[in-house]
């Protein structure tokens, strides 16, 4: 209550040109902890504490805590996903090196232990990250995504857009695209306007065609209709839908 008091003057909402620069640097924070210092932080005990913690924080009365732990969440569920990408191509890398110590006449026997710990590792990290982002995904976002707050329903929608892109093997799903499809149908023209812009770069990306035929059935109707919305920046860009 005192939170929702203060007013909407609070970090991650000001509009002051002067704490613009906290605001960035708050919001890097958050990807910046798990991206640089993955190998300690993915395994540890704070990976979990640090979700229950959020989801906590994210569920509160107080709209400003509420955006502010969407928003950390959020960065940290984007951070899941570009050190899963990473260990990913390491893990490529490793796979591919083992294979060829293993062909040898003579394998260095040291090396291959050293590249099959490696590989396991990735592996153990990969799977760990994954269940972190689905954590955080149905902890918060499945929550905050219908906010009463349209910058949160904006926030959650822009980065669902990127998560899809970004990490297709789990987010380019029917399970996870039905929610950009609901919030076609958001009263709120900013959050139509996300929801568009999020959806656009699908359809641009051939590979992804494969995965979107369920999606264009259930709200190819709605993709039509928001051609000729009331607004004018969100019929505009229903166009390119």
């Amino acid at each position: 209550e005192h939170f929702e008091d203060a007013g909407s003057d609070y970090l991650v909402n000001t509009t002051s040109k002067a704490k613009k620069k906290q605001r960035q640097n708050f919001e890097e924070l958050w990807n910046k902890i798990l991206v640089q210092g993955s190998g300690d932080v993915v395994g540890g005990d704070l990976f979990p504490a640090m979700i229950e913690w959020l989801v906590k924080l994210a569920s509160s009365e107080a709209r400003s805590l509420r955006h502010t732990a969407s928003i950390v969440a959020l960065n940290w569920l984007e951070a899941c996903v570009d050190v899963a990408n990473a260990a990913k191509k390491d893990l490529s890398v490793a796979q591919r090196q083992l294979l060829a110590e293993k062909k040898k006449k003579k394998p260095n026997a040291s090396k291959v232990q050293q590249l099959e710990d490696r590989s396991d590792q990735l592996s153990e990290h990969t799977v760990i990250l994954e269940t972190s982002m689905k954590d955080v995904f149905s902890g918060i976002f499945v929550h905050r995504y219908r906010d009463v707050s349209e910058k949160i329903r904006v926030l959650c929608l822009e980065k669902m857009g990127r998560f899809i892109r970004e990490y297709p093997s789990i987010f380019l799903s029917d399970s996870y695209l039905k929610y950009l499809g609901w919030q076609l149908y958001d009263k709120c023209s900013d959050v139509r306007a996300a929801c568009i812009a999020a959806v656009v770069p699908l359809y641009e990306n051939s590979e992804h065609a494969p995965n979107l035929d369920l999606f264009t059935t259930r709200f190819k109707e709605r993709m039509l209709e928001l051609q000729l919305d009331i607004d004018a920046t969100v019929s505009a860009s229903g166009m390119l839908l």
